[in-house]
């Protein structure tokens, strides 16, 4: 009885310690994310294609991590869903961005943030408990945002 005890709790340390570096991982692809796309910005806004599919690609990839992140944990399907949606988008911005096609490249980086946005509105209120999705109304000003901010940063 004893030996059953001591397993099942070195057991539940090792799950609750995978669940931890888990987490951990989570935590540095989303601030990591940031980071990569100012730089993917600031590459497009130099029509430097081959470093903005670089940043674009660096996104898709985290993004597929962060995808499989929620599959395996699960209970999250609609962060499942934005991860999927911004690695496609990611893809299409680098696709774009090699072919030198920037103005679909930066209107597909709009779409981006406002997927990254719409995601953080909603798991932010899953996380704290008060709702199962971001009202529609948060993410559509979100969008709203992110498009005015765009805009006011494009060149004169």
């Amino acid at each position: 009885m004893r030996k059953t005890y001591v397993l099942a709790v070195i057991a539940a340390v090792l799950v609750v310690g995978a669940l931890a570096q888990n987490e951990s991982d989570y935590q540095g692809w989303m601030k990591s994310n940031p980071v990569n796309m100012a730089s993917l910005n600031k590459n497009l806004a130099a029509k430097d294609g081959a470093e903005a599919a670089a940043d674009a690609q660096e996104l898709e990839a985290t993004f597929k991590q962060v995808e499989d992140f929620w599959k395996k944990r699960g209970g999250a399907d609609d962060a499942v869903n934005f991860a999927a949606k911004a690695q496609a988008t990611a893809a299409s911005v680098a696709k774009d961005a090699q072919a030198g096609n920037f103005d679909q490249a930066a209107a597909d980086v709009k779409s981006l943030q406002a997927n990254c946005g719409g995601c953080r509105c909603r798991m932010a209120l899953f996380s704290a408990g008060v709702l199962r999705s971001c009202p529609e109304s948060a993410i559509s000003a979100r969008r709203a945002a992110v498009a005015g901010r765009s805009s006011d940063r494009s060149p004169q």
